[in-house]
């Protein structure tokens, strides 16, 4: 069953990062997985072949230009020749994978929920050890990181329009599992699925990444969320960005301004929930 599944990872001059995962998945028996990846116009392209040399499955697939990780994402789902496919960061490898094949036999149906369109991993950090991702119960329903350890029907992601490609990094995943809410397309948690994340927040710190956070934070709500509830909610979420410690806080006051003008210039792109859904979504994180 497991030919029916893809492996896709974006990356970018992180060969020696590449190049780790890949030992750990080969370790952890999934070396023949089909692999589909995405170098996002890396310095040096060819460190990222050699770092895919350990495996035998692979496709490069090499962007002339930096388009970023959400179209990186994107053009990686449209390549992918099979129906279901694995989104994974170029950081993070399975430890636990007994549960993938039967995912796929039973064709992702969950008691009580059905269809799923997507099942996500349990993740942890390598660095410390301590899990990013919820203990949830497998049949309930979630808006989740859709970019690491994600299991997804590939046409269903398509349909929707999978990712923004304009959010370029950071929020892109949450900004789709709106839009799968939306249209009530379920995503679900699955805990005997876990991923290893060797990426801590520490090397996650910069200008840019929390100028993009702010940014996007500010685009999510106001291209989502209905009425009063989408642009003043998204303003306030990024302000709290600013009382994290070690925070770039000029970055941040920079994003907001780039997430406001980002809102006006992106506005015909807006898939406002209808207001059912938003107080479903409400009422399901009061619970959660």
């Amino acid at each position: 069953m497991l030919d029916k599944l893809s492996v896709l990872i974006p990356t970018r001059n992180r060969p020696k990062v590449l190049e780790e995962a890949f030992k750990q998945m080969y370790q952890h028996g999934l070396g023949d997985l089909y692999y589909l990846i995405y170098d996002d116009a890396s310095d040096d392209p060819q460190l990222t072949v050699e770092a895919c040399s350990q495996i035998c499955n692979v496709t490069i697939l090499k962007g002339k230009t930096r388009v970023g990780q959400a179209q990186g994402r994107n053009i990686l789902l449209r390549e992918c020749a099979t129906p279901y496919a694995v989104l994974m960061d170029d950081d993070t490898w399975f430890t636990e994978t007994s549960s993938l094949n039967d995912l796929i036999e039973r064709d992702l149906f969950y008691q009580d929920i059905g269809r799923a369109t997507a099942v996500c991993s349990q993740v942890f950090r390598t660095t410390d050890g301590v899990t990013i991702f919820p203990e949830n119960a497998s049949t309930k329903r979630i808006l989740s990181p859709l970019g690491m350890g994600c299991i997804v029907r590939k046409d269903d992601i398509l349909r929707v329009g999978g990712f923004r490609s304009f959010f370029q990094y950071r929020h892109e995943e949450t900004e789709l599992g709106l839009r799968l809410w939306e249209q009530d397309l379920p995503v679900v948690y699955d805990p005997s699925l876990v991923i290893a994340h060797s990426h801590s927040d520490l090397a996650r710190s910069s200008p840019e990444y929390d100028r993009l956070s702010a940014r996007n934070l500010i685009l999510m709500h106001a291209l989502n969320l209905p009425g009063a509830a989408g642009l003043p909610l998204g303003i306030a979420r990024a302000l709290r960005l600013l009382l994290i410690p070690g925070v770039f806080r000029f970055a941040v006051v920079k994003g907001m301004v780039n997430g406001i003008q980002s809102t006006i210039h992106y506005r015909s792109e807006a898939t406002v929930m209808s207001k059912k859904s938003y107080w479903e979504l409400r009422q399901f994180l009061r619970q959660a």
